[in-house]
């Protein structure tokens, strides 16, 4: 699994007052056994807000686990929603944690896209979990370090499987151990691509460098949809030797020299 950086599980912030129990939000969760860590953002949907830290990417021959964790006699359902937050497909129930096989074909949910599982307890969304079937597969070669202060350069490719043309691509560089980041649009050459990210605002540390190639359509949270994402590839940014250090390990050296 790649790095932590924040990319699903979805927690809402509202809490639930008119239940006979003493259920909230913090209470359900859901995600899948295949999870890409993501850039943390808000999103709102049916009138409720989560927290988005994961996305699953799927292709539409696809079958994946989704995991549901609820209160044990909490009654919830899970819908399918597409981009335009309509249910699609057949709906899910149970009562407690209850893990469900599906097939994404047999979901209604083929086109290429985003969509969403949303988790509802008593008619209030609880959680929500965004999926996006591929229509683009991506790849980012970063290089595994770079020193604070110098170009990021990133390279790629990818290429187009189903559904509508891409818009652009971005890559993005996101802190494991913060909110930082920063995405940089990059340059298109047929079905390659390339980046050029200053690290001069960046501080030292953990990083995922990865590529979204994104459509025009405005989906949840008010971006353009994801068409594609590559794995998350992990990147240090290391601090410059100080000239101090470098002056002394010199002298050091050369003392030395004299000695012998």
């Amino acid at each position: 699994m790649i790095s932590k950086q924040t990319g699903v599980i979805l927690l809402c912030v509202l809490t639930l007052t008119a239940v006979p129990v003493a259920v909230t939000a913090a209470d359900f969760d859901v995600t899948t056994d295949d999870t890409i860590d993501v850039v943390d953002r808000t999103v709102e949907q049916g009138g409720s807000t989560f927290q988005i830290t994961e996305v699953t990417q799927v292709d539409p021959s696809d079958q994946i686990t989704v995991s549901v964790d609820a209160p044990a006699d909490a009654d919830f359902r899970m819908d399918v929603y597409n981009e335009n937050g309509t249910p699609v497909g057949r709906a899910y129930e149970g009562t407690g944690s209850k893990e469900f096989n599906i097939d994404i074909s047999g979901q209604g949910v083929s086109k290429a896209g985003n969509y969403a599982f949303i988790i509802q307890f008593d008619g209030v969304n609880e959680a929500a979990h965004p999926l996006v079937v591929r229509g683009y597969s991506v790849s980012a070669d970063p290089p595994s370090s770079v020193t604070t202060g110098d170009t990021l350069s990133v390279d790629g490719s990818f290429n187009q499987l189903r559904g509508e043309e891409y818009n652009r691509v971005d890559v993005v560089v996101a802190s494991t151990s913060s909110d930082e980041q920063k995405v940089k649009k990059a340059s298109v050459d047929g079905d390659t691509f390339s980046a050029s990210v200053s690290t001069d605002d960046l501080d030292t540390g953990s990083y995922d460098v990865y590529a979204v190639v994104r459509g025009s359509d405005i989906v949840f949270g008010g971006q353009e949809e994801i068409l594609g994402l590559s794995s998350p590839q992990l990147l240090e940014i290391e601090g410059e030797e100080s000239d101090s250090e470098t002056t002394s390990s010199g002298g050091g050296s050369g003392g030395g020299g004299g000695g012998g």
